[in-house]
Order: C-alpha cells, then sequence, then structure tokens
C-alpha cells in the first residue's frame, strides 16, 4: 500500500514539473489534471501517506534538480513541521476548491521556509577555505562593503549596441552641448571638462550622454548653495598638448572656476612621458596663475584596473592591433607620478578602477564607454567636486560604487580572478557558474571537477590535470592548454575563441562548426578532423597538418600559415587579409588583385609574382623580393618595407603614411608628390636621401633628423618635421613649407632660399576670376608657400604668376645656422630664432612677425625690406 501511495506523490511532483516548466503557472486548466494525482494529494491530506514521506519525495525531486521552484531561503533547513493550511490546501486541490497555482505556491512555501531542504547544486559543500576566501573575492567583498555573493555572470554575453544617428551639437563656441554666454555672472561656478573624444563623447552617445553631461544632470538634482555650470571642452583625439594651448588660448577668455582634465588614452599613443606631465603640470601652474582650480584625472580604459570584461569586451581587447599593452603601462606610469602634480594641482586622482566591479558592459571599445559608464564617470566626479566645494579633507579613496545596483539576485559559484591556485587540488569539486578570469592553475589537479558555464578567460592551465573535468558551457577564451590531455574532457559547448590548444591531445573532439578564430593549433594533427564551417580568422595553423582541408573561398585573415606548403593547395577567393604568409610555399599563385592588407609576405620571393592592382596597406614586405612591382601611385600606409632596396625607383605619388623604411635604400629613388606622414626616415640605408626627387612630397610630423639631403628640393612639405641637426648646407630649397617644424642645430650655411616665380595657367576657368586672395592662394597650392602677383587672361585661359617662397612659420631653429644664406622673401612668423646664426644673411624682404630673435646673431645681414615685428633682439621694432 506504501508503494503505491508514494508512487502516486511521484506522478504528483512529475505533474508539478510540467507546470513550473511550462512558464506560465496560472495558464494551467485543472480540467486537464488527471484525476489520479488529486486522488493522491487527497489521500495525503487525509493523512493515508505521512508527512515525512512527502517532505522526502519533494526533496529528491527538487535536489535532482527534476523540480524548479523559487527559493529565498539561503539553505536554511526547519525543525518546525508541514503547517496544517499546507495540507488542507492539498485537499482543496484534490476536490477543486483552489487552483493548481495555489497549490504550487504552498509548495514553494515549504522550500522557503525550510521545511524542505534544497542543496545547492551551483558549488560542492565544504569548499576549502582557501578557495572560499581567495584574495579577489576578499577585496571584491571589502572593496564593496558586501558579502559580494549576488555577482552576476549573466551580463558577460551581453553586447553595447551605440546610437545610432546619436545627437551631437556644437555650439557657437565650438564646444559640444547647448549655448551658453561667454560672460559669466559672479553666482555662476563655471566647470569645463577638457579631454579627448572620450569627454567629448564622439558620436557614439547623445549629448545628453557624455560624463560631463551626467555630471550637470547630477549637480541639477543636487541641492547645492551655489550654482555650477559645466561646460564640455572635449576634443576629438586630443593629446595634453593641445588641451594646454586651448586652455591657454581660449578657454580662459571665458573665466573658468575649475578645469577638469580627463587624459591618458590619447596621450600614451602620442606623447613621451614627460611631455604629458610637463603639459599638466603647465595647466596646474596657470591655474594658479590665473586663479582656477584644476583636476586631472588619468582615465580607465579597456583592460585597466580589475573588471571581469564581457565577451564583447576581451574580443575587442585581445583583437585590436596592440591590445592597450603599450597604453595600459603608460597609464601606470602617470598614476605613479601623480604625488609630484599635486604639488601644483588642486588634486589628481587615479580612475583606472571605477568599472572593477560593475556587472554591467561599459566599453565600446578600447577606450570610449557607454552611456552607463559615462554616468558612473561622472558619479564619481561629482564625488571629488563636492569635497572640493565643500573644502572638506580630500580623501584619496574614490566614491563607492553601489555594485548591486547592476548585479542579480541569484547567487553564482566561485568568484577567483587573478589568483594564484599553483599545485592546488580541485578534484571532485562543483563549482560551476565561477569566474576564474586570469587564474593560475599551473599544475593544479582539476580531475572530475565540474567546472560546467564559468568564465576561464585567459587561466594558465599549465601542467594540470582534467582528466574527467567538465568544462562544458564554459568560457576558455585565450586560455592555455598547451600540451595538455584533453581526450576524457567534457568542452562540449565551449568557447575556445584565441585558447592555445598546441600539442594538446584532443581525443575525437569534433571541430565542426566551432569558432577557434585566433586559437593556437600549431603543432596537431588535424588531417583527420573535420574542420568543415570551423571559424578559423587569425588562428594559428603554423606546422599544422592540415590533411586535404579545402581553402577556396575560407576567411583565413590573420590567420598564421607561416612554413607551410601552399604550392597545391587552392587559395582563389580566400581571404588573406593580415594572415601571415612568411616562409611559406605559394607555387604560382597569382596575388592580381587580391587584398593582402596587413599580411606578411617577409622573407618571400614575389620577384615572378603578378603583385598589380594588389592591395598591401599596412603588409609586411621586409626582406621581399619585389622584382621589378610597380610602386608608382600605390597605397602603402602602415607598409613595412624594411631591408629593401629602392634606388632609381619610381616611388612617386604613393602613400607612405607610417610606413617603415629600416636600412632601405632610398638613394636617387623618384619620391616626387609622395606622402610620408609620421614615417621615421632617421634609419634608411646610409642615412641618405642623396639624389632622390622631393618635388611637392610630404613629410609631415616625420622624422629627418641628421638626414643627407639631396642638392635641390622644390615645394616640399615639413610641416611639424622633426629635422634637428640636419645638414642642409649649399642647397637650393624653393617653396619648401616648415611650419612648426622642430629644426634646432639645423646647418643652412649659404643655401639658397631665394623664391622663384612660376606660372599657373587654368584653360578655360574664367571663374577663377571671382577668387578672393585667400581662396586664390589655396588653389594654387595646398600650403602657404605662393603668393599671386600677376593674373591675366588669355582668350578663356586665366594666367596667374606667383611668386613661390620658403616659409618656417612656428619652427623651433633654435642655435640653426643660417650664415650667408639667401633668405630672400623667406616667411620666419612666430619662429624661434634663439641663438642661431644670421651672419651675412640676406634677409631682404622677410617676414619676422614676432619671430623670436633672442641672442641671434645678425652681424652684416641684409635687412633690407625685411617686416621687423620680431621680439627679444635690438632690432625689432
Amino acid at each position: 500500500m506504501y508503494y503505491l501511495y508514494f508512487e502516486k506523490v511521484m506522478k504528483l511532483l512529475l505533474l508539478l514539473l510540467i507546470v513550473i516548466f511550462s512558464g506560465s503557472i496560472s495558464n494551467v486548466n485543472a480540467d486537464n489534471t488527471p484525476d489520479w494525482v488529486k486522488n493522491t494529494a487527497g489521500w495525503w491530506a487525509t493523512d493515508a501517506i505521512s508527512e515525512i514521506e512527502f517532505v522526502n519525495a519533494i526533496e529528491f525531486l527538487v535536489n535532482a534538480g527534476i523540480i524548479n521552484v523559487s527559493t529565498s531561503n539561503d539553505g536554511k533547513t526547519s525543525t518546525e513541521g508541514i503547517p496544517d493550511w499546507v495540507k488542507n490546501t492539498a485537499g482543496w486541490w484534490a476536490t477543486d476548491a483552489i487552483s493548481e497555482t495555489e497549490f504550487v505556491n504552498a509548495i514553494e512555501f515549504l522550500v522557503n521556509a525550510g521545511i524542505i531542504n534544497v542543496k545547492n547544486d551551483i558549488i560542492s559543500e565544504n569548499i576549502p577555505d582557501w578557495l572560499k576566501n581567495n584574495s579577489s573575492w576578499l577585496k571584491a567583498k571589502t572593496s564593496t562593503n558586501t558579502n559580494f555573493e549576488n555577482f552576476d555572470i549573466s551580463y558577460l554575453t551581453e553586447k553595447i549596441n551605440t546610437c545610432e544617428n546619436c545627437t551631437v551639437s556644437i555650439n557657437q563656441h565650438g564646444f559640444r552641448g547647448s549655448e551658453f554666454l561667454e560672460e559669466k555672472s559672479s553666482d555662476i561656478y563655471r566647470i569645463f571638462a577638457v579631454g579627448g573624444s572620450t569627454t567629448h563623447g564622439a558620436s557614439l552617445v547623445n549629448d545628453d550622454e557624455t560624463w560631463p553631461a551626467f555630471l550637470q544632470q547630477i549637480i541639477n538634482q543636487k541641492n547645492l548653495e551655489i550654482e555650477i555650470q559645466i561646460i564640455n571642452a572635449g576634443i576629438m583625439a586630443a593629446t595634453t598638448e593641445r588641451e594646454f594651448e586651448m586652455i591657454s588660448k581660449k578657454i580662459v577668455k571665458f573665466d573658468p572656476d575649475m578645469i577638469i582634465m580627463y587624459d591618458g588614452w590619447n596621450d600614451s599613443y602620442n606623447l613621451p612621458l614627460e611631455q604629458s606631465l610637463d603639459n599638466w603640470k603647465s595647466v596646474c601652474k596657470l591655474g594658479n596663475k590665473q586663479n582656477f582650480e584644476t583636476i586631472i584625472i588619468i582615465q580607465p580604459i579597456l583592460g585597466s584596473g580589475n573588471r571581469i570584461l564581457t565577451d564583447q569586451e576581451i574580443y575587442l581587447l585581445n583583437t585590436s592591433k596592440d591590445n592597450n599593452i603599450e597604453n595600459l603601462n603608460m597609464l601606470k606610469k602617470y598614476s605613479s607620478n601623480l604625488k609630484e602634480l599635486d604639488k601644483h594641482c588642486t588634486k589628481t586622482v587615479n580612475f583606472e578602477n571605477i568599472f572593477d566591479y560593475v556587472f554591467s558592459p561599459v566599453y565600446v571599445d578600447l577606450g570610449h564607454t557607454s552611456s552607463l559608464g559615462n554616468k558612473i564617470i561622472a558619479d564619481n566626479v561629482f564625488y571629488l567636486l563636492q569635497n572640493i566645494l565643500i573644502k572638506d579633507e580630500i580623501s584619496d579613496s574614490l566614491h563607492e560604487i553601489n555594485y548591486l545596483e547592476y548585479a542579480s539576485i541569484s547567487k553564482n559559484g566561485i568568484f577567483a580572478p587573478n589568483v594564484d591556485f599553483k599545485n592546488k587540488n580541485f578534484s571532485n569539486m562543483i563549482i560551476k557558474n565561477s569566474i576564474f578570469d586570469m587564474s593560475d592553475f599551473t599544475s593544479v589537479n582539476l580531475s572530475n571537477v565540474i567546472l560546467s558555464n564559468s568564465r576561464l578567460y585567459s587561466v594558465n592551465f599549465q601542467n594540470a590535470n582534467l582528466i574527467g573535468a567538465d568544462l562544458s558551457n564554459s568560457n576558455l577564451s585565450y586560455a592555455n592548454l598547451s600540451g595538455l590531455d584533453l581526450s576524457d574532457t567534457n568542452l562540449s559547448e565551449t568557447i575556445l575563441i584565441g585558447a592555445d590548444l598546441s600539442n594538446t591531445k584532443l581525443g575525437d573532439m569534433n571541430f565542426e562548426g566551432r569558432d577557434l578564430s585566433y586559437a593556437n593549433l600549431s603543432g596537431l594533427d588535424l588531417s583527420d578532423t573535420n574542420l568543415s564551417e570551423t571559424i578559423l580568422i587569425g588562428a594559428d595553423l603554423s606546422n599544422t597538418k592540415l590533411g586535404d582541408m579545402n581553402f577556396e573561398g575560407r576567411d583565413l585573415s590573420y590567420a598564421n600559415l607561416s612554413g607551410l606548403d601552399l604550392s597545391d593547395t587552392n587559395l582563389s577567393e580566400t581571404i588573406l587579409i593580415g594572415a601571415d604568409l612568411s616562409n611559406t610555399k605559394l607555387g604560382d599563385m597569382n596575388f592580381e588583385g587580391r587584398d593582402l592588407s596587413y599580411a606578411n609576405l617577409s622573407g618571400l620571393d614575389l620577384s615572378d609574382t603578378n603583385l598589380s592592382e594588389t592591395i598591401l596597406i599596412g603588409a609586411d614586405l621586409s626582406n621581399t623580393k619585389l622584382g621589378d612591382m610597380n610602386f608608382e601611385g600605390r597605397d602603402f600606409e602602415e607598409t613595412n618595407l624594411n631591408y629593401n632596396d629602392f634606388s632609381y625607383k619610381n616611388l612617386s605619388k604613393s602613400n607612405f603614411k607610417e610606413a617603415s623604411f629600416y636600412e632601405s635604400n632610398l638613394e636617387n629613388s623618384n619620391l616626387s608628390k609622395s606622402i610620408f606622414i609620421n614615417v621615421d626616415l632617421t634609419e634608411i640605408k646610409n642615412k641618405s636621401l642623396k639624389g632622390t626627387d622631393l618635388t611637392e612630397a610630404v613629410f609631415s610630423y616625420s622624422n629627418l633628423s641628421n638626414i643627407e639631403f639631396p642638392i635641390t628640393s622644390y615645394q616640399t612639405n615639413f610641416n611639424y618635421a622633426k629635422m634637428n641637426e640636419s645638414d642642409l648646407s649649399d642647397r637650393i630649397i624653393s617653396g619648401a613649407y616648415f611650419g612648426n617644424a622642430k629644426m634646432r642645430d639645423v646647418n643652412f650655411e649659404n643655401t639658397d632660399f631665394s623664391s622663384r616665380m612660376k606660372t599657373y595657367t587654368f584653360e578655360n576657368r574664367l571663374d577663377i576670376l571671382e577668387l578672393g586672395p585667400l581662396e586664390l592662394k589655396d588653389k594654387l597650392s595646398r600650403f602657404p608657400v605662393v603668393a599671386p602677383v600677376e593674373i591675366s587672361v588669355v582668350n578663356a585661359d586665366v594666367i596667374v604668376n606667383a611668386k613661390i617662397y620658403n616659409n618656417f612659420h612656428d619652427a623651433d631653429l633654435r642655435n640653426a645656422q643660417f650664415k650667408n644664406a639667401n633668405l630672400e622673401y623667406v616667411d620666419f612668423t612666430n619662429a624661434n630664432l634663439e641663438g642661431a646664426n644670421l651672419e651675412g644673411a640676406n634677409l631682404k624682404n622677410t617676414y619676422m612677425v614676432n619671430t623670436n630673435l633672442e641672442g641671434a646673431n645678425l652681424e652684416g645681414a641684409n635687412l633690407e625690406g625685411a617686416n621687423l615685428s620680431c621680439i627679444n633682439h635690438e632690432i625689432c621694432n
């Protein structure tokens, strides 16, 4: 009899499983329930089976995971029995007096009251103290002032989608946001937020979602005694150098009470450490002089602090060209120098850790933050601002973020990112839904462990024992599994993007359709492995046995194929952008018209390969045999052209922006009308451009220090170039633009800079006559080195005779040697000629407006017709 009753109770509970898993209890119709189930409920209600038997049955089904109920009892157990009303409820349900929903609610009450004991199947009981109280979890509990049990891993798979057609408003003053009066009333405290695009917000967020906008909103909600005005003065791509210039020349005119500089990311790319520190110090000193307060903030970027990144953020960080490593190191250097800056500034602070316990997506790329991220930045800035304005002692600690605002109510497993677990024993533990990002599992025993649904990003499993381990549904992206025996490990549904699987034993693992992008598969024998539909973007396939794998039409961009024999492989339609093909056997491959941008072709013999129309932007062509390849009119931006012989080659009309030419021979080459922006030419072969044609070439921001130049150059652009200590003596230079160039100690002795006349003919262009003076100058040249002298019309053609002159405006020419140089009509406006030697120079008709001639030697110089509105010399007007 007991057996029959127990069986009926089981059937009753299985019905509850159907009800609860249906996701809509309220829709259950009692008319659909078999009569025997309700009879069983009635038998229990009338003591036909015991309370203990009923409770044991419930506990068995709940703890086995067969039935799920909503719980909130934290695992507590009650010594009280089942209340009479629950038994009555069972009887009422058996007689249709109440609904099934009400009966299920009664079951949930028993669980939450502790009468029914629900075991935790997320983590094992008796977790060792070294795991439960690991350093990262203890730090999280201290930082958030909570038990930190409600950390949420569901956000890890969320993605940020930036707004489309974001509202970006620029006011009449050139700042982002609404209009404001330049003149400030006495009751307003005006704060300028200065920074790059992370302050401006770019087109990634709306006007009211930038951190300065959020800061204004927070302030408006507070009952402050003063009216505070926040102005967003962020500039796209700005460094502290440009910010200081804007502050000193523009912002000071708006009578600021405080300037907040939110910096780090752009400077880490573009400026040396000392220059950034000097710029911050200069702003703070200016504030002390002009009576405004200064806050310097080192901004967070992707990878800074101890934040648990989302899957999207991990992908961004690891697939970028530089993955922020150098930038992150530079941020730490900035932070270590903040105490020194505190001597000059109102306050300095490091924000690298403000997102550490925010359980929500924050970054949209390597540095820009979402609307939520900007709100958190504003919260922290307001905390600092409040301390300063109420004149309390300024705390070094940051605003305490309520992490629970971003966490879920669900409990998870172990929180242990970045912890050293070397040689620990995890065998047979159940630790599901856990976070172990970047932890060290070297020589750890993980046999038979259940680590499913966990985050194991960048974990080092070197020499670990994973036999019988269950890692299903876990994220193992960029984890080190090299050399391990994974033949008996459950890796079903795991994320293996970027994982190091080199030399592993994989058993019968099926890679069909798996995403192995950026994974290291080197040394594996995959000749009998099904790789159809497998994603291999960026994968390391060097020294891998691939059998008869079909490459046709596959996306192998950024994959490492080095050392492979692909001579008999069909690579037609294969995407090879960024692929490493160095030392690969390519046979008779035709690259005509193919996109090989950022591909590594170093060491290859391409002398007989058709490279016409091939895209080679950013490609590595170092030590590559290029034969008679045509370089004219090509795009080689960011291309590695090291160790190549370009002597007597035609490189004209090509783009070499940020290309490299280490030990390459450029002598006697044709560089006319080519672009060399931000190129370091100091390491070219022989440090020589001897015999090259530089006509109308552009060398803006390039380094040409101590380089030997050709005898003549015509209308060459050296804007912002570094040319210190170069020898340009005895040269003929016409129409060159040296604006803002760094030219300390350059030797121009006996060089002819005299102006030349040039005729421009515009056929059938009478509209040229309607242009104003400045418009006409722009039409004749992109650079300020042309001055129209005479305009005439022949039939319908417009003839313009113009003077071509050399322009050194704002150039640094300290200690430059101009002895006996012909400088007629040269423009030295705002140039620094401190200590320069102009002895015997021809300065006829030169422009020296605001030119610094402090300590300059002008003995015997011809100053006829010169504009001497210079400074710091007796000859100046």
